[in-house]
């Protein structure tokens, strides 16, 4: 089964996705509305019973294309009986009525603030996590800086990226370079 996004466009302020998906002899059409830009407590499933215009069936994010996303497929027996309903156009069309939904019973709203309060919460804990670590940052900092002999203390320098990577994993390719960095300096001090 291959799947690809055939077109992202904006409706009155909206993300809207569609993705086609080809498998054996059938081809079809997902379309996806963007209902927050991080994660959310708030599932399709949610609002399953308030939609008219389109059955919902996915809740998450998309390959490519950043958000938070409901949307729905139209790989059902209703849909192969009625196979103009699997067209990109017939998509296109349900999508921008979900998006007139979805305002009219205000699920972006809903789904907007719950997203936001995540995101600030995972921002607190990071700032949590610099609140503990920069006090210790700063007087391993001075501790370098204040020793004369700083080149030998590139050491410690390595122990304190390894020491951040762990708490932030995004330090990784940090904590790679200065690796080799310190490789480079062992042969030259070697060399010498």
């Amino acid at each position: 089964m291959d799947s690809k996004i055939v077109e992202v466009f904006d409706y009155k302020g909206h993300k809207c996705v569609v993705k086609k998906i080809e498998k054996r002899d059938d081809e079809y059409h997902c379309g996806y509305v963007q209902v927050g830009k991080g994660g959310s407590p708030y599932r399709h499933t949610d609002f399953v019973t308030d939609i008219d215009v389109a059955e919902l069936t996915y809740s998450g994010v998309l390959d490519d294309v950043e958000g938070y996303f409901f949307g729905f497929d139209t790989d059902h027996l209703w849909n192969d009986k009625n196979p103009e309903t699997k067209t990109k156009e017939s998509v296109k069309n349900r999508l921008k009525d979900l998006v007139e939904e979805f305002k009219e019973k205000d699920i972006f709203k809903k789904v907007g603030e719950e997203s936001n309060k995540l995101k600030k919460a995972g921002i607190q804990k990071v700032m949590g996590y610099l609140i503990l670590v920069l006090p210790f940052l700063g007087g391993f900092a001075w501790f370098l800086l204040a020793e004369p002999y700083v080149e030998e203390n590139v050491l410690w320098i390595g122990y304190l990226l390894i020491l951040l990577s762990t708490i932030f994993p995004s330090l990784t390719k940090a904590n790679d370079v200065f690796e080799r960095f310190i490789l480079l300096q062992e042969a030259q001090h070697n060399e010498n």
